[in-house]
């Protein structure tokens, strides 16, 4: 599995994973690897480090607004949840988060 900033979500835990994998494969196993990719995960890793395990993306933030409130509230029918501006819900539920930078895309965590 290989991490990029296109991903919706990211697991923290993954991450962590994919650099031990990079590095067994260049230093043990001599491997040619992608540097600059290790070294980006390896910031993430370090920037994220300390807010939980999963990374959201921010163009998926809405998505995720919903889906968090849906797990919450009574989502068995349509109305309220077809009325709600999710970006704004996004936007106000984002306040709770802290922004951070994986290759010039933002995710959030918490």
């Amino acid at each position: 599995m290989t991490i990029t900033n296109n991903d919706d979500l990211i697991d923290l835990r993954d991450v962590e994973v994919e650099i031990d994998e990079l590095e067994f494969d260049r230093d043990e196993m001599h491997y040619d690897i992608d540097e600059e990719h290790l070294a980006a995960l390896q910031k993430l890793f370090v920037d994220a480090s300390g807010y939980g395990d999963s990374l959201i993306r921010e163009s998926y933030f809405p998505t995720y607004a919903r889906e968090y409130f849906e797990e919450t509230h009574d989502a068995g029918r349509d109305w309220p949840f077809n009325c709600i501006d999710w970006g704004q819900a996004a936007k106000e539920l984002q306040v709770d988060y802290t922004a951070i930078d994986f290759e010039g895309v933002t995710y959030y965590a918490r």
